[in-house]
């Protein structure tokens, strides 16, 4: 699996950048492991299956976003999420819809910022900074972005800003969404590794665990092996590098 050039960090990446960026969370894809802590993979590029544990380079972006994004307003969002799958029953009039949807987008955003060609934003009548590698590093581990002389604003700094603002458009735009908790009876959920939009014409959905999916506008409820299939179809459509699940076996489609 190959993606797109990136803004390498000094040897020995001297102040802990994040380079290998998760586009769906790890709290998220452990919820699919198997005993032995691995997830089975559909690896695209090798059109096989494969065994990996969720902070396995498959499952990340090499530094499509900054510093600033992934250990600040990112966290946050992935916190918020995690609350709500990690108590999965909470009632519908009580679940925490729009932590669930900020989620869902994010997801979403960081994928296609995976995918995006890099290049470097450049500003007409502008004037940069002349920075050594290591004054970069330093103004991004604690915030800033900054606009070089010849190199303009760089990639992953404006990606950063670009999903937030993308974000906050998304989200309004939308409105209020109302997630319904789908359960499983028979069969159990595959995973994209992202979605990137319409989906079969269905509403947006988030495979959370092997028996259970958020979906949007619906009311919980169980669902048949049928059901399960069309979504992990639709799951399978989507995906642009690769799907996972926790039993291959066990997941019709």
């Amino acid at each position: 699996m190959t993606q797109p050039n990136f803004k390498r960090v000094q040897k020995r990446n001297p102040h802990q950048l994040v380079v290998d960026q998760h586009v769906h969370a790890a709290h998220c894809i452990k919820k699919f492991a198997d005993e032995k802590g691995t997830v089975a993979v559909f690896d695209k590029s090798l059109s096989r299956w494969v065994q990996r544990k969720p902070d396995a380079a498959i499952f990340c972006a090499k530094r499509a976003w900054d510093q600033r994004s992934e250990k600040g307003y990112m966290i946050s969002i992935e916190t918020a999420f995690f609350n709500v799958i990690d108590n999965i029953n909470t009632p519908l009039t009580e679940r925490r819809h729009d932590d669930i949807s900020r989620y869902y987008h994010l997801w979403r955003l960081r994928g296609v910022a995976r995918d995006k060609e890099r290049q470097n934003v450049h500003f007409n009548k502008v004037g940069g900074h002349r920075l050594t590698i290591d004054e970069q590093e330093i103004l991004e581990k604690n915030g800033y972005s900054f606009i070089l002389e010849n190199d303009g604003l760089l990639h992953h700094l404006a990606s950063g800003i670009e999903i937030q603002v993308m974000l906050a458009k998304i989200c309004h735009d939308m409105g209020n969404i109302k997630w319904g908790l789908l359960t499983a009876r028979r069969g159990e959920f595959l995973v994209a590794d992202y979605y990137p939009g319409d989906s079969f014409g269905l509403e947006p959905f988030i495979p959370v665990s092997p028996k259970h999916a958020f979906f949007a506008n619906t009311l919980d409820s169980g669902i048949d092996v049928h059901q399960v299939r069309e979504l992990n179809r639709a799951s399978i459509s989507s995906s642009g590098n690769y799907f996972f699940c926790r039993t291959i076996e066990k997941c019709p489609f």
